[in-house]
Parts: structure tokens; sequence; C-alpha cells
């Protein structure tokens, strides 16, 4: 194994784990065995002294898909075994969670990979075409009422934590609209509020607000990127 150029030493430490669950499931699968992978923080060469190890297990249509968690020399292992046919399929689905899941189809610290399926993968999910985005926006807009009716609520009845507890999961869909508005995900949820920064819809204003800002701050910071991101608020205000 070749390290990553970059990578840091938890990352190291955690590819030399990902080649033993490559080895055993090569030794359990036989033939069966397509390709193996990690992704998420360590595929990004950005594991930290607490990150877990997430392998992905690409194998031919008769293996049953699993998941499976366990802890490995005290780190949290999560090993998914699926169909090759399946990921390329999902790795071009776009759901109202893009922004967060698109990554993993795009991103490896390939294992074993000698039909080259994870540039499939990527490729598929880099051609995904810009109808498949308008059910989530859809969707994601009815998710942004919810909350921000809730949200609502919470102000007018001066009620500070709820207001801070719900703008944060306002927030969270608000990232997400922005995603799916961009077509560029995030690199993960690690990274989510750092990313949302710098996407424009007033989400640096409003991660500002509810992280250090006062509560009767936040309303107007929450309407801000309500009409940022092309919602339109049903009742009066």
């Amino acid at each position: 194994m070749a390290d990553h150029p970059t990578a840091t030493a938890p990352t190291t430490i955690r590819l030399a784990l990902a080649e033993q669950v490559a080895h055993e499931a090569r030794t359990r699968w036989g033939d069966a065995c397509r390709a193996v992978a990690a992704y998420g923080s360590v595929a990004h060469a950005a594991a930290r002294r607490y990150s877990d190890l997430e392998v992905v297990v690409l194998t031919t249509d008769d293996v049953v898909a699993e998941e499976t968690q366990v802890i490995r020399e005290g780190i949290l292992v999560e090993v998914d075994v699926l169909p090759a046919r399946a990921m390329l399929s999902a790795a071009g689905r776009v759901t109202p969670f893009w922004g967060l899941e698109a990554d993993q189809y795009r991103v490896f610290a390939p294992l074993y990979d000698p039909s080259a399926l994870f540039p499939q993968v990527r490729a598929a999910s880099l051609a995904v075409p810009p109808a498949a985005f308008v059910q989530p926006l859809h969707h994601n807009e009815l998710r942004l009422l919810e909350v921000l009716g809730k949200f609502c609520n919470a102000a007018d009845e001066q009620d500070a934590a709820t207001m801070r507890d719900v703008g944060w999961r306002y927030a969270h869909a608000a990232a997400l609209r922005a995603a799916l508005l961009d077509r560029r995900p995030f690199e993960s949820g690690r990274t989510l509020w750092a990313n949302a920064r710098g996407r424009g819809f007033g989400l640096n204003a409003l991660i500002s607000a509810l992280a250090e800002g006062p509560a009767g701050s936040l309303p107007e910071a929450v309407l801000a990127v309500t009409r940022a991101l092309g919602i339109t608020w049903p009742l009066s205000p």
C-alpha cells in the first residue's frame, strides 16, 4: 500500500486497516469480490483521531448486500457490501440529501479495483442530468417550509432556545438546498458548516447568527436565506 501523499497519521492508520478489510473481503468472496475502496474522511486524507473508517465492497449480483459495524483496533469500521450494479445505479440518483450523499460516489481510496469500477461510479455521479434535481428540490422546499413554520412559532413566543435549535435544523436543510441548486455536493457532514459559509444564499450570516449572535438576530437571518433560496413563505409574517 502506498501512503497518500498528504496523509495524516490517523489516515495512514486507517488505510492500513482498510487493506486488511479488503484482503478479508477477497478471501471471503473470491472472484465475486469485484472492488474494494475506502471513502469518507480517509479518502480525503482528512481522518482525525476519532474518525471512523468507511469501506465499500462491490460484488457480483449474487452476493447479498449487507452492512456491518465493528470496533477494530479502537476504530469504528463500517463495511458496506453491495453489488457493483447497485452502486452504479445509486450514484446516478438524486435525493433531497444529495448534498451529503454524492461525495461517497466521487472520492475513493481504491484498495482493489482490477476492472476500474470506481471511476465508473464517479462518472455516473458526475453525469446526473439537471432534470434529476427537480423533484428533490421540491421535497426540500416542503421540508424548509415545515421547519420555517416551527421557527416562526418559536419566534412569536420569544423562545430563544427553540429558535436556536430549530434554526440549526433550518440551516441544515438550507445548506442541502444550496447544494442542489449549485449541483455541487459537500465533502461530508464534517465539513458542512465550513463549506456552507462559502455557498452564498445568506448562509454565512445565518450560521454566524446561530453560533454567536443573539436570538433576536435570527429571524432576519432566517428570512434572508429563505428569500435567497427562492422560497416563498405562504403565510403573513
